[in-house]
């Protein structure tokens, strides 16, 4: 069994817990993940202790959601989330349930969970795992399945849709038949939750593995058209070489980024994906640029990102090739000489100060990258020229 410092905790935790009479198990995507042999990132702790009994016994606990029982422990890097056996009653937001009841029988906590293979439960003193749901039987037949009725699933949280999804990319899974069904006729209700939540589980789908697979059984159950819609062909995506999040999103809007109105992403992300979308189209123009626009092109921001992009797409376009050899013979001192004239120096040379400024220091550089001068006394004799010629 392999160990880490989240999966440490949490065995301490519970046998914690345990020594002073209360239930605990590990429950959830760790006991998942060491069933499939993968290091779980997170680690939680199901309890018949009530939060404030968390807080007796560790007192650093934090209310993270104390009214759904939830309370999260730590312990130098490492912090688990430590939640009441609880069950859930109505779910009027589609999100979190509008009231819930503190249980002393684990099972009612399990049922209230979203798929059978996110439900198991592993004794934190023999590894012993219990499973009421049928969640080890789903994982060995690699099936995505929600526990009890699907549809009442996913109308107590509309993201689980998404969700099932991301499990089933991430570990080349297939969705049970009734729970795709229900996906498939659940689809408008995704509307009904914020797009940051949205933008959240979509950024997962492309980053975790299996992004094409992932993005195409949105496409196929028809949730991609309600969350993203315009997003184009796949097979850049798939193309894309261990792609994040912004270069995953750029390839799916190249042909129309519309859709992005409908997430919630910050400005930074915003203009980087804009960027790789409008400066996809330039590389089939670089042999025809100019030496300086052709230089200015190739130390542009996150250029290999770009190029990726470009690669993904046109595959083994001579093109391509064509910049990755241009970029890869360009120094840095060749792509961002030091510059030979500031604002300072112009005022110096006589000329007022004003908006001129920019056009004549541009201008400048251009010669300059362009290897028709390459000295001060060159550059202000250039310099002379143009400002006297009215440039």
């Amino acid at each position: 069994m392999m160990r880490n410092d989240v999966l440490d905790l949490a065995r301490r935790v519970a046998m914690r817990l345990r020594e002073n009479g209360y239930q605990s198990w590990l429950v959830g995507g760790c006991v998942r993940d060491l069933l499939l042999n993968r290091e779980p990132k997170d680690c939680d702790v199901s309890t018949s202790a009530h939060p404030d009994q968390i807080q007796a016994m560790f007192p650093g606990a934090l209310p993270v959601g104390a009214h759904f029982g939830v309370m999260l422990v730590k312990a130098g890097q490492a912090q688990i989330e430590v939640a009441t056996f609880r069950s859930d009653g109505q779910y009027s937001d589609g999100r979190r349930p509008d009231q819930v009841v503190f249980e002393s029988d684990v099972k009612q906590d399990l049922l209230r969970r979203d798929f059978s293979i996110n439900a198991l439960l592993m004794d934190p003193a023999t590894d012993e795992i219990h499973d009421f749901v049928g969640g080890r039987d789903d994982l060995e037949a690699r099936l995505i399945r929600a526990i009890g009725d699907p549809r009442e699933r996913f109308r107590e949280d509309h993201l689980r849709m998404m969700r099932a999804v991301r499990f089933a990319a991430r570990f080349g899974f297939e969705i049970e038949a009734g729970t795709w069904e229900a996906i498939c006729a659940g689809k408008q209700s995704i509307t009904r939750i914020s797009a940051e939540r949205i933008t959240g589980e979509l950024a997962r789908i492309l980053t975790e593995g299996g992004a094409a697979r992932g993005m195409t059984m949105l496409r196929d159950c028809g949730l991609l058209e309600v969350i993203l819609p315009g997003a184009g062909p796949l097979d850049i995506l798939s193309r894309l070489r261990s792609p994040g999040f912004e270069l995953a999103l750029a390839s799916v809007l190249l042909d129309d980024n519309r859709g992005m109105n409908r997430l919630r992403l910050s400005n930074e992300v915003c203009a980087r994906v804009l960027a790789l979308i409008a400066n996809h189209s330039r590389f089939g123009r670089v042999h025809e640029m100019t030496l300086s626009e052709r230089k200015r092109f190739l130390r542009m921001k996150d250029f290999d990102r770009h190029l990726e992009l470009y690669r993904a797409a046109v595959s083994a376009d001579a093109r391509y090739e064509y910049a990755r050899r241009l970029r890869e013979s360009m120094t840095d001192e060749m792509l961002w000489p030091r510059r030979l004239l500031t604002g300072d120096d112009l005022k110096q040379l006589g000329i007022p100060p004003g908006p001129r400024y920019a056009k004549i220091l541009t201008e400048l550089e251009d010669a300059q990258l362009e290897g028709r001068i390459g000295t001060r006394v060159e550059a202000e004799a250039f310099v002379e020229q143009i400002a006297g010629s009215g440039g």
